[in-house]
């Protein structure tokens, strides 16, 4: 049993779907990042001038140095999980209508005079994907995730910061070595942070959308792994690719940047047809589901 073209063809469209979703979430993550980095500068280059005491100028630094923490801190506490939360509600919907399209091509056998059941059946896999995608949401925990990155940006710019004053550099020395750090646009630093997140997040919550709203779904016999035409290098991944999983027991990412996609594999138009109008379906229509 494997994928039918058409089945691969919707499913391949979902994640080049997703992939927009998360290069531009990147971008919107980009943006805050380099506003940091723009503040952070700032705050630094308004040193007083050099007539003032040492001890005036320990202060200021004492001073500013509080202030980077806490912009730091406020940019993965305040300003980058709103975007993600929104993004990975984006990364289901992308799911939804996957599923949409997965269905509109199986109601195409249905004969007239079963259009009540087949109202139904739509009514019913839409109920079901409110329940996952309200589970999903319900249970989203970026905590550690934001954190690590907090805890990597507050305590560099703390080295970078308490080492230039200890070296006696300049304001300009130190914004400019807090700048580069920050600043995505430059090599290391945040560069990395400001993609990694949001490309893990919202491809596992799409995964996951998937696999969860699989299990619910009637007409799904089993659900086929295909290795994301990104893939670059041997791993695991290789071992996945074209393996067809009981839809009970399909595999979480086993890696991070995994852009390896499902593809659900579901009865022809016309065997699907046959088994609603048979009655094969009408447990999954009488679900009560309640979000």
């Amino acid at each position: 049993m494997k994928a039918k073209i058409w089945q691969l063809r919707i499913s391949r469209k979902a994640q080049r779907e997703l992939l927009s979703l998360i290069r531009g979430n990147t971008a919107d993550v980009r943006k805050i990042i380099i506003r940091a980095a723009k503040e952070a500068s700032r705050l630094i280059r308004s040193l007083p001038g050099e007539s003032v005491s040492a001890l005036t100028r320990r202060a200021f630094y004492a001073q500013r140095r509080l202030e980077l923490l806490r912009l730091a801190a406020s940019t993965w506490e305040d300003r980058i999980p709103p975007i993600l939360i929104r993004d990975i509600g984006n990364a289901t919907q992308i799911s939804r209508l996957a599923n949409k399209r997965l269905l509109a091509v199986l109601m195409e056998s249905v004969p007239d005079d079963a259009s009540v059941l087949a109202t139904s059946f739509l009514r019913s896999a839409e109920d079901a994907f409110l329940d996952v995608n309200s589970r999903l949401l319900n249970n989203i925990n970026l905590s550690q995730s934001v954190f690590n990155n907090e805890a990597l940006m507050v305590g560099k710019i703390d080295d970078i910061v308490n080492n230039g004053i200890a070296l006696g550099q300049s304001a300009s020395e130190i914004a400019s070595g807090v700048t580069e750090y920050i600043n995505p646009d430059v090599m290391g630093g945040q560069r990395y942070a400001a993609t990694r997140l949001g490309r893990t997040e919202l491809n596992n919550a799409f995964h996951r959308t998937n696999i969860e709203l699989y299990k619910r779904s009637p007409h799904v016999l089993g659900v086929q792994w295909n290795l994301s035409g990104s893939h670059e290098r041997d791993d695991e991944c290789d071992e996945l690719d074209g393996t067809v999983f009981p839809k009970e027991e399909v595999p979480d990412k086993p890696h991070p940047n995994c852009f390896c996609y499902l593809t659900p594999i579901v009865p022809d138009p016309d065997e699907f047809a046959s088994h609603l109008v048979g009655g094969d379906y009408d447990a999954f229509l009488a679900e009560s589901v309640v979000v």
